[in-house]
């Protein structure tokens, strides 16, 4: 059974198995990352959105006010994590600085949801993955990973 709850859902209702996609647009993202310690990856927003992981920064021009050709010519980030919930159960983490690097975040575990389990099987993780110029969500590059 699927249940789909709004962005605005706190960290501590989290009772089973969840993915929460988004980062500056899902306050239970940014709160379920803050709340492993220390965090595996952070996001920063201001006039720069920033992913935080391993010592690394990655970022970009805030894109929710980039004009479409800025947009497309930067080299968006997405973070793909696995954390546990208060309850203890698995909770993933789906984020972008864009749109399109959440979107293709998904479409990259979902790709490698196997090989993922293989390598870091109940531990969390985090993976800061690289989606250069021009944007296509198979040319994509693990850049920073956290455990």
């Amino acid at each position: 059974r699927i249940l789909i709850e709004p962005a605005d859902s706190i960290h501590g209702a989290i009772d089973g198995p969840a993915f929460l996609f988004g980062s500056r647009s899902n306050a239970a993202t940014l709160q379920s990352l803050r709340v492993h310690q220390p965090p595996l990856v952070d996001f920063e927003f201001g006039a720069e959105w920033t992913i935080r992981c391993a010592g690394r920064t990655f970022s970009m021009a805030d894109p929710s006010t980039a004009d479409r050709t800025s947009y497309e010519i930067a080299t968006d980030y997405g973070v793909v994590a696995r954390l546990k919930s208060a309850a203890n159960r698995p909770l993933f983490v789906i984020a972008g600085l864009g749109g399109r690097a959440t979107e293709a975040s998904a479409r990259y575990l979902l790709k490698n949801w196997s090989s993922l389990a293989a390598r870091f099987g109940e531990r969390a993780f985090a993976l800061v993955l690289e989606f250069p110029p021009p944007f296509r969500e198979d040319k994509v590059s693990p850049v920073a990973e956290a455990v």
